[in-house]
């Protein structure tokens, strides 16, 4: 199946084939993935169509822990944008939508990303795509309109020494977040994709609730798929501007 961009909308529709799981079984893995985080009641509107960011890939990847979506995206405009609501919908093989983020439910990061820097490139992923009454195995994204206003000097964080592993709870992408700004930074998001040539075999995403000025912190991303032999590629996302 293959969705067509249409005017008003930037979409891009991927095939992958996977296993199923029950609902119980992919909540209790987002729970012990999550860690600091908590899976919250959300609601993902697109509103006006965002002219300036485009979709390069779009991936769904599997495993038993459950799905995961990897969206990347690039800012055409000589301008940063912040806060990009991000709305995508999971079909099975026959066409349904098995799940979506534009309605209530559960999904942590929510579906935006919060700032994407002037013709910059970022990786945004849902981690908790929690398929009902099918086999997710269709992608589609939509992008809107920034909702807020790009900040002036944005919080100066960084990844390095990124390295894609595993540890007991399954593969993982490895690093230091790196805070060059002069004041301290909390609710860092970090988008991690693990990549095989161009294709995504692996996501997942996490929050770094605290770093301090001029701090260095290691972290790592457990992710969905597998990430044997492949490269790292992690997007650090500051704190939604208020």
């Amino acid at each position: 199946m293959t969705r067509l961009a249409v005017a008003l909308a930037a979409s891009v529709t991927l095939a992958a084939l996977a296993g199923c799981e029950t609902t119980q079984q992919q909540s209790a893995q987002i729970a012990k993935r999550l860690g600091h985080q908590s899976a919250v009641a959300v609601t993902t509107h697109i509103g006006a169509a965002n002219p300036y960011v485009k979709i390069d890939r779009l991936a769904l990847v599997h495993s038993k822990a459950g799905t995961a979506a990897a969206v990347e995206l690039t800012n055409t405009s000589p301008a940063a944008q912040a806060v990009i609501p991000i709305v995508i919908t999971v079909d099975d093989a026959a066409g349904r939508v098995v799940y979506t983020n534009d309605t209530v439910g559960t999904s942590s990061p929510s579906g935006e990303l919060s700032l994407l820097r002037s013709h910059a490139t970022a990786w945004w992923v849902d981690g908790n795509v929690l398929a009902s009454g099918g086999t997710p195995v269709i992608v589609s994204a939509k992008i809107g309109a920034p909702q807020a206003a790009a900040p002036a000097q944005p919080a100066e964080l960084t990844a390095s020494g990124l390295a894609s592993g595993s540890n007991f709870v399954g593969p993982v992408i490895s690093g230091t977040l790196v805070n060059g700004s002069q004041t301290p930074e909390s609710a860092v998001t970090l988008y991690a994709v693990a990549l095989v040539g161009t294709r995504v075999v692996a996501a997942g995403q996490s929050l770094v609730p605290q770093i301090g000025a001029h701090a260095k912190t290691p972290f790592q991303v457990t992710l969905i798929g597998s990430a044997k032999g492949a490269v790292p590629a992690v997007t650090v996302a500051p704190a939604r501007p208020d």
